[in-house]
C-alpha cells in the first residue's frame, strides 16, 4: 500500500510539472504574439486606444480616477495632429 501511495504521489507530481511547463509555454507564446502585434502599432493607434479607454472610464460609476503620466504625452500628440489636420482653428487656415 505504501508503495502504491508513493507511485501515485510521483505520478501526480510529474503531471503537475508537465502542466506547469505547458502553461508557461502557452504564456510565452501569448507574450510573443502580443509583442509582435505591438511592434506594428503607431502613435495614432495608441492615441485612439487611450481615448477609447478614457471613454470607458468616463462611463463607470467611479468618482476617482488614476490617470497615467503618459496621458500628457497623448494630449500633446492629439493636439499636434489636430493642428496639422485642421490648422490653427482660424477660418481659411
Amino acid at each position: 500500500m505504501a508503495e502504491g501511495n508513493k507511485q501515485s504521489a510521483i505520478l501526480n507530481a510529474e503531471g503537475d510539472r508537465q502542466a506547469a511547463i505547458l502553461r508557461a509555454e502557452g504564456f510565452s507564446l501569448a507574450l510573443t504574439r502580443i509583442f509582435e502585434s505591438a511592434r506594428g502599432v503607431d502613435s495614432k493607434t495608441m492615441s485612439l486606444q487611450y481615448l477609447e479607454t478614457l471613454k470607458q472610464i468616463g462611463q463607470s460609476p467611479s468618482t476617482k480616477f488614476v490617470i497615467p503620466m503618459e496621458f500628457t504625452n497623448l494630449l500633446s500628440g492629439i493636439t499636434d495632429y489636430a493642428e496639422q489636420t485642421f490648422g490653427n482653428g482660424k477660418a481659411g487656415a
